[in-house]
């Protein structure tokens, strides 16, 4: 009898697959309704993360609605805003969206409610398919009456007052194929043109769409010319692109600089046509939810140029083999 195993994964360090997201555009938040990170999710955790260098760095403090044990955060608590941080490190280091597939919690101290905690992420291990993260949640120096009789902190902070972990993380993220995501968030009727980014950061799932998703939907068949098109969106980040559809491929190129200064953006002749607007008012564009003249009549859009060729960039995008 011949037995076989599944093959391990091809390990990989950081150095040899490094982050394909430029740390200026790096995403500290999901979408509005996220329940890590979403500004419109009043019942969510409502985390603020930021970057330093290649590490997710910032504080955070558990409210009175955390509490698990009487002053003590509840240790669900901790494990939600762990897979929301790592996860966002695994996604900035892949380009793309993931999914958790694994995580482990030590609990080293209880992490007490209203004390700050300071929330520390970072790539461990770069996998063929998948990332590997970490991350520690250290309290800020205990006031007085948060330090019992014998000189230790009921927070797990040394009695020199040295800081010290007191929640440690450790996840395995898988990278998920933008097709996938995006067939999921359509048969749920929540693609990105159905949000209200309002309260939001659309700048992950723009890059996402950007970087690689336009290119899996396209039909250079249903070109009947090639087509260059500047957009400028007014709440992502980065804000200015240009894409570029003939008949064999299509290339989207983000361009960085004082958009006013760029001449892919200042001069009509280096583009048949030019969209201002919100990625919402974008997405309903080119999926052909609403029609140009309805777009155009919100405030702040706008387009230029041969307005045609907005409308031939969308009829070149299949997004009905996700319905």
């Amino acid at each position: 009898m011949t037995v076989t195993t599944e093959p391990k994964e091809t390990k990989e360090t950081t150095a040899s697959r490094p982050a394909v997201v430029d740390p200026a555009d790096r995403i500290t938040a999901h979408h509005p309704t996220c329940f890590g990170c979403g500004g419109g999710n009043e019942r969510g955790l409502a985390i603020r993360p930021a970057w330093e260098g290649e590490e997710m760095r910032f504080e955070h403090t558990p409210p009175p609605t955390a509490e698990g044990g009487p002053g003590i955060t509840h240790g669900g608590y901790l494990s939600a805003l762990a897979d929301e941080v790592m996860s966002m490190v695994a996604a900035e280091q892949v380009g793309g969206p993931v999914m958790t597939r694994r995580m482990q919690a030590d609990y080293q101290a209880p992490a007490l409610v209203g004390i700050p905690l300071t929330v520390r992420s970072w790539v461990d291990e770069v996998r063929r398919r998948s990332v590997v993260v970490r991350l520690e949640a250290t309290p800020r120096a205990p006031k007085q009456d948060d330090t019992a009789q014998d000189g230790t902190a009921q927070d797990g902070t040394a009695q020199d007052g040295t800081a010290q972990p007191c929640f440690e993380a450790r996840g395995v993220f898988l990278e998920v194929p933008r097709e996938l995501w995006v067939m999921a968030m359509e048969a749920r009727k929540r693609g990105p043109d159905t949000i209200d980014w309002s309260k939001g950061d659309p700048s992950a799932f723009m890059r996402w769409q950007m970087n690689g998703g336009l290119q899996e939907i396209f039909k250079p068949g249903r070109l009947t010319a090639p087509l260059r098109v500047a957009v400028r969106f007014t709440d992502a980040r980065p804000a200015d692109w240009l894409v570029e559809a003939d008949e064999r491929e299509l290339r989207t190129t983000p361009l960085t600089g004082d958009a006013t200064g760029d001449p892919a953006h200042d001069r009509p002749g280096s583009w048949d046509a030019r969209f201002h607007g919100t990625f919402q008012q974008w997405q309903r564009l080119i999926r052909g939810k609403a029609p140009l003249a309805e777009l155009l009549s919100r405030p702040g859009t706008r387009a230029e140029g041969r307005q045609e060729a907005l409308t031939e960039l969308a009829v070149a995008l299949d997004y009905r083999r996700f319905a």
